[in-house]
């Protein structure tokens, strides 16, 4: 992460944010090193969006996170015109138990 032009260590639901946003952007088989990373965009490249298979696929790649033990609540906007995938969650972190809820928007 950058800040004012130097690298900025990150930890915390920060650090799981970033792995968040670097599995769903990345398509799934895209990664040489393991091709099961990533989120499987073919049901976004769908004239209609099967919205429950899109939910799936989505729930998949975030539990790729190793620190997140569960998807309680996800919702998500497909907004095919910016190519942005909008996401609300909340998600138990493994080990505490801790919720971690939050907004992100995916740019594909």
């Amino acid at each position: 992460m950058l800040e004012n032009g130097d690298f900025k260590i990150i930890s915390g639901e920060d650090e799981i944010l970033q792995s968040l946003e670097r599995i769903l952007t990345t398509r799934k088989g895209e990664w040489f090193l393991n091709e099961e990373i990533g989120l499987d965009y073919s049901e976004l490249e769908k004239k209609e969006v099967d919205q429950e298979l899109l939910r799936l696929s989505v729930i998949e790649a975030v539990l790729q996170e190793e620190r997140v033990q569960e998807v309680l609540d996800l919702i998500i906007e497909w907004d095919r015109a910016k190519r942005a995938l909008k996401l609300s969650f909340n998600l138990v972190l493994k080990g505490k138990g801790d919720l971690y809820g939050g907004h992100y928007e995916v740019w594909l």
